[in-house]
């Protein structure tokens, strides 16, 4: 759920595609981890790559695929579970739900990349939310955005019990 960018004009789709490209969109998540942190504020830069089964997959640094970088702050922190800001460096197919798996932490809710021996909670997503977007606009100027987090988020937050 969360904010995304469509372009309405091949001008702007130019623009934007140059912002990403060269990685100026801010891109901030709020996401739901399993386990707890040992670190409040972390940076995640393991490569990632597409696997034989065309699910990705992070490797150890040095090795093979493309560079991904996640920054991510610990939010607040519940039995169990992590509440975490999330800020993209870069932008790959499933990046957050890959390192943060790979980090040993995957997202709540999450299908794809979560521990077998992890019982799927009832939220029926995965607990990430796009948060934040900012860009430079046609003109040149800032436009940043906010999202709140939906309802059904909220609710399954109240739902844990803070540590």
């Amino acid at each position: 759920s969360g904010l995304m960018v469509v372009a309405k004009t091949q001008d702007a789709f130019d623009v934007l595609k140059k912002q990403f490209q060269q990685r100026t969109v801010k891109k901030v998540y709020i996401a739901l981890a399993h386990g707890e942190f040992s670190k409040s504020h972390d940076v995640i830069d393991f490569p990632i790559e597409r696997t034989v089964g065309g699910k990705m997959a992070a490797r150890p640094k040095g090795a093979e695929g493309k560079k991904a970088v996640t920054e991510f702050e610990v939010v607040q922190t519940f039995h169990h579970y992590t509440l975490l800001r999330l800020k993209l460096m870069t932008g790959r197919t499933h990046q957050i739900r890959v390192h943060l798996y790979a980090y040993g932490n995957p997202l709540v809710g999450d299908t794809l990349y979560r521990r077998k021996k992890v019982k799927p909670e009832p939220l029926g997503r995965v607990f990430l939310h796009a948060a934040e977007l900012g860009f430079s606009d046609t003109h040149g100027e800032w436009r940043e955005f906010i999202s709140p987090l939906p309802k059904k988020l909220k609710t399954f937050l109240k739902t844990l019990k803070e540590k």
